[in-house]
């Protein structure tokens, strides 16, 4: 049916604004950690839509082979495996053998 309260519509531009200028003129300190995060962060935004299909099958063959109903858990599932491999990926990039992972964030 219809949404009782539009709310959170009409305050979704404000606070979008609002958080956006907080985040801009936060001043950080320079530390290593964030650039692991921002090529984590652009790995994640690129491998998650992929991530998330694989996901999906893999739901579905075990759907069939358990009969378990895993579709619910089907986001954190997402969300745990593209994490995991997006660190994973920038982890790697930096030994020799897996130089060839940065051009999937450069």
């Amino acid at each position: 049916g219809l949404p009782k309260d539009y709310n959170m519509y009409i305050l979704l531009i404000p606070v979008t604004l609002f958080l956006f200028y907080i985040a801009s003129e936060m001043k950080l300190k320079d530390r290593p950690i964030y650039k692991k995060i921002r090529v984590a962060g652009v790995l994640v935004y690129f491998s998650h839509l992929l991530v998330n299909y694989f996901v999906e099958k893999g739901i579905k063959i075990i759907e069939k082979i358990a009969s378990v109903d895993l579709l619910p858990y089907e986001w954190i599932i997402t969300i745990l495996s593209v994490t995991i491999l997006a660190f994973l990926v920038e982890r790697l990039s930096h030994q020799n053998r897996f130089k060839w992972m940065q051009w999937l964030y450069s």
